[in-house]
């Protein structure tokens, strides 16, 4: 008998409490940790479905390509001419070297 008093008491305190818990699921779903949450969940959903594009994946894909090729010539030339001919090919885009001239002589 004493243990249908303890679950009694226990089956009341529990429909009793049953609002407790959405009251402070609602506080924390305002809070900034919640909203927090919400928010890196809502970015994981869109990367997600960003990264399974076919244009994410062919930049990957053209990106993995370039540093395959770039490792073979380094392997083949060595460091140090490749990396001359990047730092002048990035010069020569800086410099706008090979364009004419805006005005004329």
């Amino acid at each position: 008998m004493n243990q249908y008093t303890t679950a009694t008491k226990y089956a009341t305190t529990a429909s009793e409490s049953s609002g407790t818990a959405m009251k402070k699921m609602e506080t924390y779903e305002q809070s900034v940790e919640g909203r927090t949450k919400a928010l890196t969940s809502a970015f994981q959903s869109l990367s997600q479905a960003f990264i399974g594009s076919d244009l994410v994946k062919g930049v990957t894909d053209l990106g993995t390509s370039s540093v395959n090729i770039l490792t073979q010539i380094i392997n083949k030339l060595g460091t140090i001419p490749t990396l001359i001919g990047v730092i002048t090919a990035a010069l020569s885009g800086l410099k706008n070297v090979g364009k004419q001239y805006a005005y004329a002589a």
